[in-house]
This record gives C-alpha cells, sequence and structure tokens, in this order.
C-alpha cells in the first residue's frame, strides 16, 4: 500500500534534517550585509577617495584653497599604504597636478608648516640627494577616519553627496576639534617661511 504524505510535510522534513546525533550544539552562520560597509574605510584605514574629500572639506581652515587643491590631487597615492607616505619628485607632483615645479614647492611649504604633513629630507650614499619623503600628520589621519567613521552616519554615508555644505563643514570641525591644536592656520608664503625658519 503506498502512503502519499502531505507536500508540507516533505517540505518540513526536507528542511530540518536531523544531523545533530553526536549532541553537539549547532552553530548559525551569519552573513555580513554589504550594504553595511564603509566603502571610504577599509581594514581600519583611510581609502585614497577618502583622504581626498577629507582634505578638499578642510580647504582654507588650515591652509589656502589652492594648496588643498593641489594636495587632493596627489593624496591618492598615499593611502596605498598605512604609512600614508608621498615619495613623488617635485617634478611628478608638478606634472600630476598640471602646476609648475615652483608651485609644488610653495604648496609643500605651505602644507608641512602647516603641520599637516611632514618631511623627510632622503639622502643616498651613492646617488646622493633624493625626493623628500611627505607623511601625513597621524592626527590628521584620525581625523578624517572620526569623520567617515563617528560623524557621519550610515545613511549619510550613502548619500554623502547630497549633503549640504553648511552640514558637512560642522561635521568637519568636529572631527578636527581634538586636534586643532596639532595643526596652524597658514594661508601664505610668507608665513610658511616663517614658521620654517623658526628654532625647533
Amino acid at each position: 500500500m503506498n502512503i502519499v504524505m502531505p507536500m508540507p510535510a516533505i517540505l518540513s522534513q526536507a528542511t530540518t534534517p536531523d544531523n545533530n546525533l553526536t549532541g553537539e550544539k549547532s552553530v548559525p552562520v551569519v552573513k555580513k550585509s554589504r550594504t553595511s560597509a564603509n566603502p571610504y574605510i577599509r581594514a581600519g584605514n583611510v581609502t585614497g577617495i577618502a583622504l581626498e574629500f577629507f582634505v578638499r572639506q578642510m580647504a582654507s581652515r588650515f591652509i589656502t584653497r589652492t594648496a588643498s587643491d593641489f594636495l587632493t590631487k596627489i593624496c591618492n597615492v598615499a593611502a596605498a599604504s598605512e604609512a600614508y607616505q608621498l615619495y613623488y619628485s617635485k617634478a611628478t607632483m608638478a606634472t600630476k597636478a598640471d602646476v609648475c615645479a615652483k608651485s609644488v614647492q610653495r604648496y609643500m611649504r605651505v602644507i608641512e608648516a602647516s603641520g599637516i604633513m611632514t618631511r623627510t629630507t632622503v639622502t643616498d650614499s651613492i646617488k646622493g640627494h633624493q625626493p623628500n619623503v611627505y607623511t601625513f600628520a597621524p592626527e590628521f589621519i584620525a581625523a578624517a577616519r572620526s569623520f567617515f567613521t563617528e560623524q557621519l552616519s550610515p545613511a549619510s554615508i550613502k548619500n554623502l553627496r547630497t549633503i549640504a555644505q553648511a552640514e558637512l563643514s560642522k561635521l568637519v570641525d568636529k572631527a578636527l576639534a581634538p586636534f586643532k591644536k596639532t595643526f596652524r592656520k597658514i594661508l601664505s608664503l610668507d608665513a610658511a617661511k616663517a614658521f620654517l625658519k623658526r628654532p625647533p
């Protein structure tokens, strides 16, 4: 005699197999949601696009707008590693930013004097003087990380380009607040030269 089971019973049996014969507790598998990922932070590091966006937003707070625009064009490579360093020569930076070498020198002096980046002179025993290494200050990177992780909500991250400029400025100020004493307002080359000539 053939017994036909109702379809719901067959489905319920198929979806709940009794594989737990040893008495072990089953561990549920939780899939990570892709929508919760922050595209501006990767493994705790600020991405190139995030660094560029933050530099653009803090323009005129510590450096001139032209120096800020220059920095946005070359800062992406600094986010390629945890060191946040630029190894470009002045000629390479000039080409990438479409400015002359003298402008690069002027902008980098302003940026360095502001405290946003530090300069390390590199000398090779055979080749002699090499391009300087410029490193973003840890405090500046911390402020950028705070902006994208603490100041912006997940919903704001998704709609970042639609946030009003006034609101973005408030959030940038909040992110920079703990580190404001680290940075200086350098809005001219003369101010940069005066600061860099000061004894340590």
